[in-house]
């Protein structure tokens, strides 16, 4: 069964965390975490935090991305808004949650390799070690928030690679 957790920026240090991603308004019932954690718990104001180990943190939901349950032969877990290079195909890609596209793939939901214009199913991409562990066959390069020099990279046909649209000349 693969591992549900999710990525994202603290908003008080900048520093990346991963665990369990939840909004508040909760109440010291049924949020699971003492009360040393924050007022905002109690005060009914709404911010997106990533728990783990018993610790909160408010996180910027802007870089929220969750993981795919993969890892390059590398041992990095890959998440959601990552820009890698694809070894199988050459050029670099984001990692992105589609919701089903064409026949041809399936049209079922899955994790892709996306560029804007091109959209590879994740699983393309994993080859097979000899213990039977899928990995994927790509290296991180950076992600979509705090790379901007390698998002540059990525990109296909006159195309954007966050939105999709075709870019204006």
């Amino acid at each position: 069964m693969r591992e549900i957790k999710f990525r994202a920026r603290r908003i008080d240090t900048g520093q990346w965390v991963t665990g369990d991603y939840f909004k508040t308004p909760l109440t010291d019932e049924n949020s699971g975490a003492p009360p040393s954690v924050g007022w905002f718990f109690l005060t009914g104001e709404q911010r997106h935090c990533i728990g783990w180990g018993g610790v909160a943190f408010v996180v910027d939901v802007a870089t929220l991305g969750q993981y795919t349950g993969l890892k390059t032969k590398d041992g990095m877990e890959l998440y959601e808004g990552d820009i890698v290079h694809s070894h199988l195909h050459g050029f670099n890609l984001i990692v992105k949650w589609c919701s089903g596209i064409g026949e041809d793939l399936g049209n079922e939901p899955c994790w892709h390799l996306n560029d804007g214009y091109y959209s590879l199913p994740l699983r393309a991409h994993l080859p097979w070690n000899e213990q039977g562990d899928g990995y994927i066959d790509v290296d991180i390069l950076g992600n979509i928030y705090e790379h901007p020099d390698v998002l540059k990279t990525v990109g296909s046909m006159g195309y954007d690679p966050l939105t999709g649209e075709q870019k204006q000349e």
